[in-house]
């Protein structure tokens, strides 16, 4: 629905969801990869001496990408897991459910 930037945590928190609710019948993939490293330094450091040490990982998301794709039978326990990402995650998201 919106872009925003997705870290490892996030990344971290839809696997551990996934898993939590379906155990281990359910194929699922993130479509995400993590490229951009982010620096930073202390504000305690003077002026100069570079730019500072990698502290996380990120990656752009642009709208209408597809982030998550869970291969499911239960329906209810997809849209719980689904609802939960949704709620955790920085940007707002939309659900699609396709039905084979």
């Amino acid at each position: 629905m919106e872009p925003g930037k997705l870290t490892y945590t996030h990344l971290k928190m839809m696997d551990l969801i996934v898993r939590r609710l379906f155990k281990k019948n359910v194929d699922y993939r993130i479509n995400v990869s993590m490229d951009i490293p982010v620096s930073a330094k202390p504000l305690e450091s003077r002026m100069g001496t570079g730019k500072g040490r990698h502290s996380h990982w990120e990656c752009v998301i642009t709208k209408g990408m597809i982030i998550l794709e869970i291969y499911s039978i239960n329906n209810r326990k997809l849209l719980r897991a689904l609802n939960l990402i949704s709620q955790r995650l920085p940007f707002k998201v939309l659900i699609k459910t396709f039905i084979y």
